[in-house]
């Protein structure tokens, strides 16, 4: 029995997944190339999956898999976050992480959607990855047609712009053939107000990030944060939407439908000595359900330390001074930072 994208594209819709294309699961030698270009300028993060082949080859996943079925969900809403929430101190979250964690969010749609497809006649396999899978889920969505990369990047729907997840299915079910796309990868008009914007000058040249510097990709990282990162991160906890924000495909772009997305007004704004105040379990009955809280306490410290430093109020000074002499190297780095900010200022 075949399937029809047409049809599991009408059920996507009722799980708020924007958009659907199904992929044959072959190796790309346009994508091998890349990822081999990104390890030789040490462009990696420090999430990627290291082994080329899995990057690009289902079969290593699935040895029966037969097609990939590439979704898209978006995360915008217009929602304004409730100023009466805001404390004193606060440091800002980038759009993706404002609402239920979308790892979540993302696998429970497309595990539903695969659970709803009336194919009982012989046994099938399925596996879901929400952004946590060795594949490189852009280019499949790329390659499915599901939209266009940005010189930043990013990759864009056309209704939806950039504030997008994406994730996928590896599964040993067959479409009709004319279902399977193969499409050549499109990119955007190339303005370049998301190169010029970026604080860093990560967008090293049209298309291509040095994740080494991406400021998103540093307040990820464990470790100690160099004065740079520190410095042009501003107040940012986790995540940054400065390339995309500037970006004109993202203008006048319709919202999510997915209610976990919205911004839950009492967590949106993080409280910065509420956070350095917390031990492990108050954090994680706090913020688990949201994006940032895999990436553990200790790091948000680090990021809530060097916020404080960036909002030139000497009253934060207090809040800073017990973590200078911290045991960790990064915690007591960050805090001994923003003390020099603030006494300079």
């Amino acid at each position: 029995m075949l399937l029809s994208v047409k049809e599991l594209k009408q059920e996507a819709k009722k799980k708020n997944i924007i958009d659907i294309g199904v992929i044959r699961p072959n190796k790309s030698p346009l994508l091998k190339k890349l990822i081999e270009d990104r390890h030789a300028n040490q462009y990696l993060t420090n999430f990627e999956e290291i082994s080329i082949d899995k990057r690009i080859d289902a079969s290593l996943i699935m040895p029966e898999a037969k097609s990939v079925i590439v979704a898209a969900m978006s995360y915008f809403n217009k929602e304004e976050t409730d100023v009466s929430y805001r404390p004193l101190f606060c440091g800002s979250l980038a759009r993706f992480s404002r609402g239920t964690d979308y790892h979540r969010v993302l696998k429970m749609r497309l595990s539903q959607l695969m659970e709803s497809i009336p194919f009982k006649e012989e046994p099938y396999h399925w596996l879901v990855y929400a952004d946590t899978g060795p594949l490189v889920d852009r280019h499949l969505a790329a390659e499915a047609g599901l939209g266009y990369f940005g010189r930043n990047n990013c990759f864009f729907h056309s209704e939806y712009g950039s504030y997008i997840v994406i994730g996928y299915v590896v599964t040993s079910l067959e479409f009709f053939e004319e279902d399977y796309r193969s499409m050549p990868y499109l990119k955007c008009n190339e303005c370049g107000k998301c190169q010029r914007a970026c604080p860093v000058n990560a967008i090293t040249t049209p298309f291509v990030i040095n994740n080494q510097r991406c400021l998103a990709n540093q307040l990820q990282q464990k470790g100690v944060m160099d004065s740079v990162s520190m410095k042009k991160s501003g107040t940012m906890l986790y995540g940054c939407d400065i390339c995309q924000d500037v970006c004109p495909n993202n203008k006048g772009i319709r919202e999510t439908s997915e209610k976990m997305f919205y911004n839950n007004f009492e967590l949106a704004w993080i409280n910065l000595e509420e956070l350095l105040n917390m031990n492990n379990k108050e954090f994680k009955k706090r913020y688990e359900s949201m994006a940032f809280a895999w990436r553990g306490l200790r790091v948000m410290k680090r990021n809530a330390l060097k916020s404080l430093g960036n909002m030139g109020n000497p009253m934060a000074i207090p809040i800073i001074e017990p973590f200078v002499d911290d045991e960790r190297e990064d915690i007591n780095n960050a805090a001994k930072w923003a003390l020099k900010q603030l006494t300079l200022a």
